[in-house]
């Protein structure tokens, strides 16, 4: 990897002052008590939920690898879940605009050189079928508690929001996997005409391939309710250590999904105190009462998947020192 350039550097840095500022925010007006977090949820809840996210993690590396197999791409699930903790990591820690996917693309294309368009691409597919789950998920909840959703205007508003999200991902698909529109666009007259037509034309055609796939492709999101149910359950056992016991189910399959898409929008570094935010108000909305049980679950949950990432920092420098090892050789 290249160094960190200054307007990577600054980027980060006004990304983490902003998430900084808004957890700031929050400590001071009383919404975010770390102290319940560490004063109530006992050590073996700790380790259980570090667990809990860690299988997480597995299935949804297990999600990549196997999508990266329906391209032919040669992989081990032991490798890429050593790069998937390594963009875990860089996602909470690095200092620079580079995320986690970006880390996952260049380590695979990096290990298939001869297929590095499908191997990036195989990151974006991944990204979309973890979208796809969270957008089922917060879809299937509202409809269960319709009547919940519709007396209450914000609620509506977020249903309709979701509805429209989920409907422009249904027809992009819809449009990339099509072959009629795969032959109009690529005997459009004015594409034919691009200057880097051929490129454009290769990109297309990886993310088109993966609509030969489609039990793959639902494989993978099975794997991915799988996950982001286990991932609802962590935060429904914290919960009930820092004052949930009283909100239902329903709050927590609600929000958890919404403030998950929330926070990949890059805004904060790995979505810090804009999921704050986020979860605040959704759990707020939904349970209708003022609760700070939604701040606290997704801190508990980034706090730990932090962890984690340390993990995939060990493995970060291993590789580094191995691809050092490597050039000295060549260099001898």
């Amino acid at each position: 990897m290249s160094g960190i350039t200054a307007k990577s550097l600054i980027t980060y840095l006004l990304k983490a002052l902003f998430a900084g500022g808004l957890i700031f925010y929050m400590v001071s007006k009383g919404d975010l008590q770390f102290d319940l977090l560490y004063n109530n949820v006992p050590v073996p809840i700790i380790i259980l939920g570090a667990l809990i996210l860690l299988f997480c993690i597995f299935v949804n590396n297990f999600r990549w690898t196997i999508l990266l197999r329906s391209q032919g791409i040669a992989c081990s699930a032991v490798d890429t879940f050593k790069i998937s903790l390594i963009g875990l990591f860089f996602n909470y820690m690095f200092p620079s605009s580079v995320g986690g996917d970006v880390m996952r693309s260049f380590y695979i294309s990096k290990e298939n050189s001869g297929n590095r368009v499908k191997s990036v691409f195989s990151v974006v597919a991944d990204r979309l079928v973890g979208m796809g789950s969270m957008l089922i998920l917060a879809l299937v909840t509202m409809l269960i508690y319709s009547d919940l959703v519709f007396s209450n205007s914000d609620l509506t508003s977020v249903f309709y929001s979701v509805l429209m999200v989920t409907f422009g991902f249904i027809s992009f698909l819809t449009i990339t996997f099509s072959k009629k529109v795969r032959a109009y666009f690529l005997n459009f007259s004015i594409f034919q005409k691009l200057p880097l037509k051929d490129k454009i034309a290769s990109l297309y055609e990886a993310f088109h391939s993966y609509g030969e796939y489609k039990r793959v492709l639902l494989k993978g999101l099975a794997l991915s309710l799988v996950s982001q149910i286990l991932m609802t359950y962590f935060m429904i056992l914290v919960g009930s250590y820092v004052g949930g016991d009283d909100l239902s189910l329903g709050t927590y399959f609600f929000a958890v999904p919404i403030g998950l898409i929330v926070m990949s929008l890059p805004i904060a570094p790995a979505g810090i105190g804009v999921g704050q935010f986020a979860f605040a108000y959704l759990f707020n909305a939904f349970s209708g009462v003022d609760t700070s049980v939604g701040q606290l679950v997704i801190t508990a949950y980034q706090l730990t998947l932090i962890l984690w990432g340390i993990i995939g920092a060990i493995f970060y420098i291993q590789r580094k020192s191995s691809t050092a090892k490597e050039e000295e050789l060549l260099h001898e």
